[in-house]
């Protein structure tokens, strides 16, 4: 069994926009909602539909408490497949800025956390820290630091707590949506959202919407490594939004 790893994040110490930017972006009525979604399906235009058709590879925290972290890793991810920036998409280290965050502690986190250790570290690829090492010595690795030093222009959207229906409004933006990171409570685990449903029955009613996500669990995992959880399922207690992202030139 997985362990997961979430703490929440204490926004009287950090309130939004004190670690990272805060989003600004639309935020839709949950009338026209139903409309978005139909409208991005028929476009193929969800961060879903871009994480399946670039084949971006699934992550594995196995028994780490990274959760907070794998999740940004999976969106930033999504990120680079969006940009056409390196094909195949590379599969990058999590571990890597998480672990050097934490002192190689396996302790958990919170994702606005975990944002700030990859803006601080990088994102080496796993061919250079692997996907759950805990090796001190790849820290100074010239090859992992070359590889991080590639993955690290990003740009982060921070939201409140009771933002919830900003963070769907990232994810089903017609202008360009954006994957979302969502901390989740009840699970004590973090996890990517990829894609908003609607299954029918009152457009004001969070009963009648759910989150597709690709979770950190590996591929043997739900469908694939995606599920969807629905209604009250979805509320969090943070919301990061990946928007933007860079490699740098080798």
């Amino acid at each position: 069994m997985n362990d997961h790893g979430l703490i929440s994040r204490n926004y009287d110490i950090e309130p939004v926009g004190s670690v990272l930017p805060a989003h600004f972006g639309p935020l839709f009525p949950r009338k026209d909602w139903p409309e978005l979604i139909k409208l991005q399906e028929q476009r193929k235009a969800s961060p879903l539909d871009v994480h399946q058709y670039n084949d971006v590879p699934v992550l594995d925290q196995g028994r780490l408490k990274y959760c907070w972290c794998f999740a940004v890793t999976a969106a930033i991810m999504n990120r680079y497949a969006f940009a056409g920036i390196n094909k195949p998409v590379p599969k990058l280290s999590a571990t890597a800025a998480a672990a050097q965050g934490k002192q190689f502690r396996n302790a958990g986190g919170y994702a606005s956390e975990g944002c700030q250790y990859v803006q601080k570290y990088g994102l080496p690829s796993v061919e250079f820290w692997p996907e759950r090492s805990m090796d001190r010595s790849l820290a100074d690795d010239p090859n992992v630091k070359k590889s991080a030093g590639q993955h690290d222009l990003l740009q982060f959207g921070d939201m409140d707590a009771d933002d919830l229906d900003l963070a769907i409004s990232a994810l089903i933006d017609p202008d360009g949506a954006n994957p979302v990171t969502f901390s989740l409570p009840w699970w004590r685990h973090a996890i990517c959202g990829l894609k908003i449903k609607y299954r029918g029955g009152n457009v004001k009613s969070l009963q009648s919407y759910g989150l597709t996500f690709v979770n950190s669990y590996g591929s043997d995992w739900g469908s694939n490594g995606y599920n969807t959880i629905w209604g009250d399922q979805l509320r969090g207690s943070e919301f990061i939004v990946v928007k933007r992202v860079k490699a740098r030139a080798e």
